[in-house]
């Protein structure tokens, strides 16, 4: 799994966490490892976006 900085993230759930967090009425954290955060995530039409991210060094 990898994410960015603006909190776009791609990984192996199928869209699971799209679907569950959808309708998510809190804020959603995304928690990366430093070398596993680039520059540019491709995404899907149906991919959210997460509110913050937070990895080792920050």
């Amino acid at each position: 799994a990898a994410c960015s900085l603006e909190g776009k993230r791609i990984g192996f759930g199928g869209g699971y966490y799209d679907r569950y967090l959808q309708d998510a009425v809190f804020h959603c954290t995304l928690i990366c490892y430093d070398k596993l955060v680039m520059e540019e995530i491709p995404v899907d039409s149906h991919d959210l976006t997460m509110d913050s991210v937070v990895t080792e060094l920050s």
